[in-house]
């Protein structure tokens, strides 16, 4: 196993990292659309919407620690809600922990939600669904940032999606006594060293958690070479197929201007029920498109009742597929993007 560096070296060790790759990772965020913006939440400071007042504005667009210190301390107001601060990367991440709040609505119809994720098309995401309280960027890995945010949502409950191991969120979260909770767990046999050697300077973050829900008994087992103890761990399957939508036609996922929305969209595609099959491509990274359009283009020349419907992994790519598939002479139509 190695070496295991003391726990408090190992923390400052890792503080000390963050803030001297601070200004590294703020050019690349800078440079990378899906990333930038809205810096000040950056480094926690955040604004409360729900606020009409333009002095309690100003006030809660302060730093959460220069915020706090100016308030009377002389008593604290009875907790009128469950603060659950839920952790998720980007929109897929954000839909696949969304039947899990779901229940927790219905055990603590209280809560309300706090999404942090890190990509635009996560904020979009998190701002459809009922019971988002309210959506943010994630923090920046620094110290500071990250108290903010503690002090401002006074989160009860944090939710990590997949593998988000922020090991400052964890240690804030426990420093607090906040129980920390991760959905979705998935880890590859092929980065266990990875994780160990992370561990060896961080603690072990998972063994920190309250519980694991892990989508798999392979996960589970996984999780136990890295040291988390199995009661902790309860596998509950991939959440993100809980969140597909089955029902007796296409137009019925949707309602309102949306339908309508749709149902002009297939008109326009020249879709007619009984008589075209439609394809779905979901999720389509960059360097997969070129193959997507070729693939495209062979069936479409052997079976012209197809149709295609193409999700992009990143929505701004939406128009440069377009341009793609209608280069390669497949008449494309855009329903978003």
């Amino acid at each position: 196993m190695g070496r295991r560096i003391p726990i408090i070296v190992g923390r400052q060790l890792y503080i000390i990292i963050g803030y001297l790759l601070l200004i590294p990772i703020m050019l690349f965020y800078l440079f990378t659309p899906k990333l930038r913006g809205r810096w000040r939440e950056r480094f926690g400071f955040y604004c409360d919407k729900n606020k009409s007042s333009s002095m309690e504005t100003e006030r809660l667009c302060q730093p959460a620690d220069v915020r706090l210190s100016q308030d009377s301390r002389k008593s604290e107001p009875a907790i009128q809600s469950v603060n659950i601060l839920v952790q998720a990367a980007s929109a897929g991440d954000v839909a696949a922990v969304y039947p899990m709040l779901k229940e927790l609505k219905k055990k603590i119809p209280s809560a309300k939600f706090v999404f942090s994720t890190q990509t635009r098309s996560g904020l979009a995401m998190a701002g459809k669904l009922s019971g988002a309280h309210q959506t943010i960027f994630t923090p920046f890995e620094v110290r500071g940032a990250v108290k903010n945010l503690f002090d401002y949502f006074q989160p009860q409950i944090l939710i990590l999606e997949y593998t988000e191991l922020w090991p400052l969120m964890i240690w804030e979260a426990r420093r607090r006594g906040c129980p920390v909770v991760i959905n979705n767990l998935h880890l590859s046999s092929k980065r266990l060293k990875g994780y160990s050697f992370l561990f060896k300077v961080t603690g072990n973050l998972l063994e920190m958690t309250n519980l694991v829900l892990s989508r798999t008994e392979m996960d589970a087992s996984l999780a136990q070479e890295l040291g988390v103890t199995r009661k902790k761990v309860i596998v509950t399957g991939n959440s993100k197929y809980d969140n597909l939508v089955i029902r007796g036609s296409v137009a019925d996922c949707v309602s309102g201007a949306d339908e309508q929305k749709l149902n002009d969209f297939l008109s326009l595609s020249g879709w007619q029920r009984g008589e075209n099959t439609v394809v779905v491509f979901g999720s389509i990274h960059t360097d997969e498109e070129d193959r997507l359009i070729v693939l495209c283009r062979r069936l479409h020349q052997r079976f012209d009742h197809l149709r295609f419907l193409v999700a992009p992994r990143y929505p701004e790519r939406a128009r440069k597929i377009k341009e793609k598939l209608t280069a390669q002479g497949i008449i494309t139509h855009l329903l978003t993007g």
